[in-house]
């Protein structure tokens, strides 16, 4: 074979190397957590983007897996099991949505935490609500999702007979009762503090008739000068007869 054949020959084999390589795209898809520089597929860059890698809907208690990090779950009342915190890289994420009575754990001695601090797990779903939970550091976090409003600082509670509501606008709620003396007035420490003002605060009496049935009873509250800690309510019972009552209270500011 002359020396022009071989060269020919040996041309085309690079020709149809080439095209075939062009073909695959340049080789394997990558392991699911690779952070090299190695070349890869459309379907590695695709899952690592920001879409959800698939969906997943448990009818059973789970226990999820890296293989699962990425997905859009849906669990109906089940337990679902987070992956062990080691055996996935910081950023990994799931968004999962459980119903009411479903139950968010975690593995081994690993932890969840909302955007105040350490949740006590089994933590158990009080109603539907949605969860993205990504790894941060040593630990699940719960970052997003209306699953994350209730331990938000926006919408901190007291949700006690004495408490209060806290609104993202700055507003606050706040509650309680207080017995208050015949004809006198009481000061109530309230359960926490208003920031910067008491817009407005209210009272009423938890039996109009207490006194009797030809008898009145009234109560009232006012601010207490410049404090923010603290209201005036004061109530009065009569004509002829004077009892303790147990007088209902409301305030409300910033």
């Amino acid at each position: 074979m002359s020396r022009a054949s071989v060269l020919a020959q040996n041309d085309q084999k690079v020709q149809d190397w080439v095209l075939a390589f062009m073909e695959r795209a340049f080789g394997a898809t990558a392991a699911q957590f690779d952070k090299g520089d190695t070349l890869t597929t459309a379907a590695f860059v695709q899952r690592a983007l920001g879409n959800f890698s698939d969906y997943l809907e448990l009818s059973v208690n789970t226990v999820l897996t890296p293989a699962d990090v990425g997905k859009v779950i849906k669990a109906s009342v089940v337990d679902v099991t987070l992956p062990a915190l080691a055996s996935v890289p910081n950023g990994a994420a799931v968004m999962i949505r459980t119903g009411q009575g479903g139950r968010l754990l975690v593995q081994g001695g690993d932890q969840l935490f909302s955007q105040v601090g350490v949740l006590p797990t089994p933590y158990a779903v009080v109603q539907p609500q949605v969860f993205h939970i990504i790894k941060v550091g040593n630990a699940w976090q719960i970052l997003s999702g209306d699953g994350a409003l209730p331990s938000s600082a926006l919408f901190a509670s007291l949700l006690s007979a004495n408490g209060y509501q806290k609104y993202p606008s700055g507003l606050i709620e706040q509650w309680g009762t207080v017995s208050v003396a015949d004809n006198s007035e009481q000061t109530v420490l309230l359960p926490t503090v208003f920031p910067n003002a008491i817009l407005g605060v209210s009272a009423s009496v938890a039996i109009s008739a207490i006194a009797g049935a030809s008898e009145f009873a009234t109560a009232g509250a006012r601010k207490a000068g410049s404090s923010l800690n603290s209201i005036l309510v004061n109530a009065n019972t009569g004509p002829t007869t004077g009892v303790i009552q147990t007088v209902t209270w409301r305030a409300w500011g910033n």
